[in-house]
């Protein structure tokens, strides 16, 4: 969260000289967005004005149709790789 959504948003308001800025997540990116204000918002950071989310995913208790697409199997694997990568840039 923090080096990607959450840097972004503090380069824009640097480039911008804005305490605030308004932002827009589309599916899985406002997921991701909604995921890193809260981070933001834990830690008393206030950075945007709005978020407008569309068609984003916030409630993962009931997934509907996503059962489809991800299972626990998928995700133990997806965790795994990012658990590599991660592991990959600390060397």
């Amino acid at each position: 969260m923090q080096q990607g959504v959450l840097e972004s948003i503090d380069v824009l308001k640097e480039v911008t000289g804005e305490e605030q800025i308004n932002t827009l997540g589309f599916c899985i990116g406002g997921t991701i967005l909604a995921t890193a204000l809260a981070v933001a918002a834990a830690r008393g950071e206030d950075p945007t004005a709005t978020m407008t989310l569309l068609t984003s995913v916030l409630d993962f208790s009931d997934t509907g149709v996503l059962d489809v697409f991800v299972d626990e199997a998928h995700l133990q694997m997806r965790e795994q790789a990012m658990a590599a990568r991660t592991a990959r840039r600390r060397v």
